[in-house]
């Protein structure tokens, strides 16, 4: 016996980005930890088959949804470098930072946090969130050094420490939510990432 295709489910086959929008709105504002994929349905305004007809399960789901919340702060990010073009770096990476660690990202940081755990131990079913996880950061961050002189290895060497500074401390403000503390941690790095830029740009010494 054919079976004759779900009507709703056609009727939205090809919403899949503005599907994926209005899920990632939800969890953005709601978190995702304790949802099922009938609430994410719900919040999207479809029926959980056609959540699964367009993304197939939860996990691959909400892997996507990872990745289109890791765009969006890219962006947020990059408009905010636009913002203060021509600005030096230390201005950039103290902006960047407040804006990372403000009250309205910590729940974002608790998703990526818990998708970046899962992804580390099942490679398979996330593999798709570990790609670029680091390089598109880094490049990010490397493209607000460009404008520095300097030599170009050291700089993206600097672009390393900076985000793995700027994770390692979010991370301790998740647990601690100790604000003052990391906002010092990250005063320091923003001095010492200054005076290396500096070094980096003058002159090899003559032997």
């Amino acid at each position: 016996m054919i079976r004759k295709p779900d009507g709703r489910t056609t009727r939205h086959a090809h919403r899949h980005g503005e599907l994926l929008g209005a899920v990632t709105d939800h969890v953005e504002a709601n978190g995702y930890g304790d949802l099922s994929l009938r609430a994410l349905a719900q919040a999207a305004g479809v029926s959980h088959v056609t959540l699964l007809h367009n993304f197939g399960n939860r996990d691959d789901l909400l892997g996507e949804v990872m990745l289109e919340l890791r765009r969006r702060d890219r962006m947020r990010v990059a408009d905010e470098r636009a913002r203060l073009q021509g600005e030096n770096i230390g201005a950039v990476l103290t902006s960047a930072w407040r804006q990372l660690s403000s009250p309205v990202y910590l729940d974002y940081w608790r998703l990526f946090y818990e998708t970046y755990g899962r992804a580390i131990g099942d490679h398979t079913r996330f593999g798709d969130f570990l790609d670029g996880v680091v390089s598109d950061w880094l490049e990010l961050i490397a493209g607000a050094v460009e404008q520095e002189e300097g030599d170009r290895a050291r700089l993206n060497t600097v672009a390393t420490l900076v985000l793995g500074a700027f994770r390692g401390v979010i991370l301790d403000l998740l647990v601690t939510e100790d604000h003052a503390r990391a906002d010092d941690a990250i005063a320091m790095l923003v001095h010492q990432v200054e005076r290396e830029i500096a070094e980096t740009g003058r002159p090899a010494p003559r032997t």
